[in-house]
């Protein structure tokens, strides 16, 4: 009897030094290829709904969408070559800065309904709010309307087509994983470049450094299949960090909204809103304070 491996052994052997030589885990082509669709998908439907009934909980799922197609785009253009890349990208964003006022008024509202009852010189604030709401919904809602997807679906078949191209070459898939992967690293190096520039008396430093690990956690997200460490515990640590940057972003809009606020002229005089101020601007130092005793957990979310 011979000991020569069969046909089928050989075969199957090729393509267990094929996966080895690629690295081992899932290709990052393929995963790419698929999170697209998928983002996609989900970017169509929740504009769908948006153009229906344009209301808070549809346009924040919008935007949520909208950012996690970015950020799968911004990682397969990382590897393909191909033109328009920027200006689709560049579209989706300006698409998603329209939405920026009626999210910074929705922050607002939320806050003064907490408070009101602590602050009832908040009436006449809150009643503004609320007509600033109807206005910019009307507003987000032809928003939406105007919104045409054809090109969106054309650049995602597009990026689709050459990252399978890519994945079908042993050689160019390989270096398309460690390209990947070094795109997560190097989102990772930003956030510890950003955390090393927090000023305690810089909130825009906060901000900036949210930004960066916004992207870095969607960035991890996508890739999480490749990266075995990114567990559900690891994720739960980063959305409780990222909230606590969050918090400190959104007392600052809504302290400088009250500022403006108190700040204009009126034909009849309305109540003092010293006393809100001055509360915002003390919850301002603690939400700080409170992020900067945390601000080093930036650099464990990375393995």
């Amino acid at each position: 009897m011979s000991n020569l491996p069969s046909k089928n052994e050989r075969v199957s052997g090729r393509k267990r030094s094929s996966a080895r030589n690629r690295g081992a885990g899932p290709d990052g082509c393929v995963l790419l290829s698929s999170v697209l669709e998928e983002r996609r998908r989900t970017f169509v439907a929740q504009l769908a709904r948006c153009q229906r009934r344009a209301t808070e909980p549809a346009l924040h799922d919008l935007r949520v969408a909208t950012r996690r197609l970015i950020a799968v785009m911004d990682l397969a253009d990382g590897i393909v070559s191909l033109d328009g890349g920027t200006r689709a990208r560049r579209g989706l964003r300006k698409y998603l800065k329209g939405f920026n006022a009626l999210r910074d008024v929705h922050v607002q509202i939320l806050a003064v309904r907490r408070l009101h009852r602590s602050f009832r010189s908040l009436g006449a604030y809150q009643n503004s709010l609320r007509v600033r709401e109807r206005q910019l919904l009307r507003e987000a809602g032809k928003h939406c309307a105007s919104v045409q997807t054809e090109a969106l679906h054309r650049r995602v078949q597009d990026l689709q087509n050459a990252l399978l191209a890519i994945g079908a070459h042993p050689a160019l898939a390989a270096a398309a994983r460690s390209a990947i992967l070094g795109a997560a690293a190097g989102a990772f190096a930003r956030v510890a470049a950003m955390r090393q520039h927090v000023a305690p008396d810089d909130p825009r430093s906060i901000h900036r450094l949210r930004v960066a690990f916004k992207k870095f956690r969607y960035i991890l997200e996508i890739l999480s299949p490749l990266l075995p460490w990114v567990t559900p515990a690891l994720r739960k640590a980063m959305n409780t960090f990222q909230t606590a940057m969050g918090e400190v972003q959104d007392n600052e809009v809504f302290l400088a909204a009250v500022n403006a606020y108190a700040a204009l002229p009126r034909r009849v005089p309305g109540p003092s809103l010293l006393d809100v101020r001055e509360y915002l601007a003390r919850r301002k130092r603690e939400t700080i304070e409170a992020f900067l005793q945390k601000a080093d957990e930036a650099y464990r979310f990375w393995q």
